[in-house]
C-alpha cells in the first residue's frame, strides 16, 4: 500500500465555509492514526472520487490508503467504470484492487439489494478484520434511506438508517461525509476539476431510490430546503434511543430465562409477566442472540400471541429462517436447523 500525502486543509479567504474546508475537515476529523489499514470503496462515481481525493489530501502520514473497486458486471460500461478509476488511482498513487462480484438477477429480492450483498461481500473478502473502510454516503443518501425504510414500516434501527461509524463482520465502516449535502460534494469535485463517472441506472425511475431522489425529493426540497439536515437529524436521535432499548430487552432477558436449564430457553410464565412492548423486546433479542436475521413486526407478533396464550399442556411451534421456536411444559427453546 502506498502512504497518503498530507496536506493542510485550504483556508477559506472569504472567511466562509467553503466546500474544500467542509469536506477535508470531516474526512480528518473521522479517520485518525489508529484507521489504518484503510480501504476506500470507489465506485467511480462523483460521491467516492471526492472521498478518495480528501483522505488522499488530509489522512496521517503513516496511514496507508487502498481503493477496492467492486465490479458488478450489471452494466454495459462496467469495464470503463473501473478503468476510469485505475487512472484515478494512478494519478494518486494508491493502489488499486478490482473485485469481481456476480449478483443474481432472478432473485425475488430487489436487484438493488443483491448488488449491495455483493459489494459488501466483495469489500470483505479483502478487508481484514480490523480494518476500515470508507464508504461516500452523504446527507442526501441519508435522507433517501430513511424515507425508504419508513415507507417499508421499518422499525428504529431500519428508520435510524446508516451510522457514520459502525462495525459489521468485524471491518469498520466509517462514513465521514454523512452529514454533507451532495452540492458541498459537487463543488468540492469541481473546485478540484475532478472527473467520475455517470451510472446511466441512476436515472431509472422504475427503481424505488431513484423516483424518490428524482421525483419526491426536489418537491420536499422546495417546501422543507432544510431536509438534507432535519431528516437525519432525526436518524440520529433513532440510533441514539436504540442502545437504551436494547439494553432494557437485555435486562428483561435475564429476567425471564429459564433457570432449569443451562442454554438460553426463556421461561414462558416469566415472559408472560412482562407488558407487551416488552416481552417483544426479549424475544427479538433473544432470536438476535441466535444468530437470526430480524423478524417482520408482525411474524414477532405471531410468536408473542402463541407463548402468551400458551397454557397448561399448550405448545408453541414457530419456524423462521433455520430455526424453530419450540414451546412446552413453560419453557421456549430453539432448535436450529442446519
Amino acid at each position: 500500500m502506498a502512504s497518503a500525502n498530507h496536506a493542510a486543509i485550504a483556508p477559506n479567504r472569504r472567511g466562509k465555509p467553503n466546500a474544500t474546508r467542509l469536506v477535508q475537515e470531516a474526512v480528518a476529523a473521522a479517520f485518525t492514526a489508529n484507521s489504518t489499514p484503510l480501504y476506500v470503496s470507489l465506485s467511480g462515481g462523483m460521491d467516492s472520487v471526492v472521498l478518495l481525493h480528501a483522505l488522499h489530501a488530509t489522512c496521517p502520514p503513516r496511514t496507508t490508503l487502498h481503493a477496492l473497486h467492486i465490479h458488478h458486471g450489471l452494466s454495459p460500461n462496467a469495464d470503463t467504470w473501473a478503468e476510469h478509476c485505475a487512472k484515478y488511482c494512478a494519478s494518486l498513487n494508491v493502489p488499486l484492487t478490482i473485485i469481481r462480484v456476480k449478483v443474481s438477477q432472478a432473485s425475488r429480492t430487489s436487484i438493488e439489494e443483491e448488488a449491495r450483498v455483493a459489494r459488501f461481500y466483495g469489500l470483505f473478502t479483502h478487508v481484514p478484520p480490523g480494518g476500515y473502510v470508507g464508504l461516500a454516503h452523504h446527507a442526501n443518501d441519508q435522507v433517501e434511506t430513511v424515507l425508504l425504510q419508513l415507507l417499508r414500516g421499518a422499525g428504529i434501527a431500519g428508520i435510524g438508517a446508516m451510522a457514520e461509524r459502525s462495525v459489521t463482520q468485524g471491518r469498520v465502516l466509517l462514513r465521514p461525509l454523512l452529514t454533507l449535502p451532495r452540492a458541498t460534494l459537487t463543488a468540492y469535485a469541481h473546485a478540484h476539476a475532478l472527473t467520475w463517472i455517470e451510472d446511466e441506472s441512476n436515472a431509472d425511475t422504475t427503481l424505488k431510490r431513484n423516483f424518490l431522489r428524482h421525483e419526491i425529493l426536489p418537491k420536499l426540497e422546495a417546501a422543507f430546503p432544510g431536509l438534507a439536515t432535519t431528516i437525519p437529524r432525526s436518524a440520529v436521535h433513532l440510533r441514539t434511543a436504540l442502545p437504551l432499548i436494547e439494553s432494557l430487552a437485555a435486562l428483561d432477558f435475564a429476567q425471564v430465562r429459564s433457570a432449569t436449564t443451562d442454554d438460553l430457553s426463556i421461561s414462558i410464565p416469566a415472559l408472560q409477566r412482562l407488558e407487551e412492548p416488552r416481552a417483544l423486546g426479549v424475544l427479538r433479542h433473544w432470536l438476535a442472540l441466535s444468530g437470526a436475521r430480524a423478524p417482520s413486526a408482525a411474524r414477532l407478533g405471531e410468536l408473542y400471541r402463541q407463548a402468551v396464550s400458551a397454557r397448561g399442556g399448550s405448545s408453541v411451534r414457530w419456524a423462521h429462517g433455520k430455526l424453530t421456536v419450540l414451546g412446552a411444559k413453560g419453557i421456549l427453546h430453539i432448535n436450529q436447523i442446519h
